[in-house]
C-alpha cells in the first residue's frame, strides 16, 4: 500500500517544489509544544498566529533560519523556563489571555483550556529530561512518554504528539489529521482505519521509488 501511495505522489504532486514551512525551524522547543496543542481542530492562522504572540511578548527569536540545524542549547528558550514563567500565574485563563491571545479549548465538550494543556505537555517533557531540542532523541520511541502525554485531556489519540515530533525535526512521520486522510483516500488506495498512532514515512517511498 505504502508504495502505491507514494507512487501516486509523485505523479500527482509538484515534489521539485516542495519546501518545508518555517514553522519546521523554531528557534526552541516550547513552541513546538505551543504549536503542536493549539493546531487541533482550528485554522492553522491562529496557531501561528499565538505562537507569534508568545514570542513577541516574551522578546524571544521565533525562528532559525530554514534548512539550518538546531541552535546551540546556550541559545534556546529551555522547556524547564517556559515551565517556570507559566506556573508564575494564577490560573490558566491569564496565560490563554495574556500570554497567549488564544482562549481555545481542547473540546467544545468539558475540554481544558489548551494554554493547561500546553503546560501539561511541558511538564511531562521535563518529567522525561527534555528541554532542548538535542533531548528529543531520549523520548521519541519511549511509550511510557507517550502514554503520559495521551492522558492529557485531548490528547487520547496523540495526533498533536505525532506533530510535535515533526516539528521537532522527526522526517519519519506524517500528522494524521483530516487534510492528509483525504489526499490517503483520493489515491483509492487507501482506506480509512482510526489509528492511535497513523505514521508512515511517504518520503521515504517515494524517494525509494524515485532512485
Amino acid at each position: 500500500m505504502h508504495e502505491k501511495i507514494a507512487q501516486y505522489c509523485i505523479q500527482n504532486l509538484n515534489l521539485d517544489d516542495a519546501e518545508l514551512s518555517e514553522e519546521y525551524f523554531y528557534a526552541s522547543l516550547p513552541f513546538c509544544i505551543i504549536d503542536a496543542v493549539y493546531s487541533l481542530g482550528v485554522r492553522y492562522s491562529s496557531t501561528r498566529n499565538t505562537v507569534i504572540h508568545f514570542c513577541d511578548i516574551k522578546g524571544l527569536q521565533r525562528l532559525r533560519l530554514k534548512e539550518s540545524p538546531f541552535l546551540d542549547i546556550s541559545q534556546q528558550y529551555s522547556v524547564h523556563q517556559f515551565d517556570d514563567l507559566l506556573s508564575h500565574y494564577d490560573d490558566y485563563k491569564q496565560i490563554a489571555v495574556e500570554l497567549f491571545n488564544n482562549k481555545q479549548r481542547t473540546s467544545s465538550r468539558n475540554g481544558i483550556l489548551k494554554a493547561e494543556a500546553v503546560h501539561k505537555f511541558a511538564r511531562v517533557l521535563l518529567k522525561y529530561n527534555v528541554n532542548y531540542f538535542q533531548d528529543i532523541s531520549k523520548v521519541i520511541y519511549d511509550l511510557n512518554f507517550e502514554n503520559d502525554i495521551c492522558l492529557i485531556p485531548g490528547q487520547t489519540y496523540g495526533t498533536a504528539l505525532t506533530y510535535f515530533f515533526m516539528l521537532a525535526g522527526d522526517d519519519n512521520k506524517v500528522k494524521p489529521d483530516r487534510m492528509i486522510y483525504s489526499f490517503l483516500v483520493t489515491t483509492q488506495v487507501f482506506f480509512f482505519q482510526q489509528e492511535k498512532n497513523f505514521a508512515i514515512n511517504l518520503r521515504g517511498y517515494i524517494l525509494h521509488i524515485s532512485s
